[in-house]
């Protein structure tokens, strides 16, 4: 019984180890000045923020932006 359970505390530790090191390589948007997430603040009655981003080298070299 105590080995059961030394194994579901290992499989546990082990588990949480994987997903603190695959959440710590989630990419953010930061200033480049700071290094720091943007503080992004509302005007009252919005909901969202808007991101888009393009990368126009892209698009003329496929020929695509007519």
């Amino acid at each position: 019984m105590l080995v059961l359970a030394a194994a579901a505390l290992l499989i546990f530790l082990v588990g949480t180890i994987i997903a603190i090191r695959r959440l710590a390589k989630v990419p953010t948007i930061r200033l480049v000045s700071t290094k720091q997430p943007p503080e992004l603040a509302l005007v009252d009655g919005l909901t969202w923020h808007l991101f888009l981003s393009h990368i126009w080298s892209v698009l003329w070299s496929e020929g695509e932006a007519a």
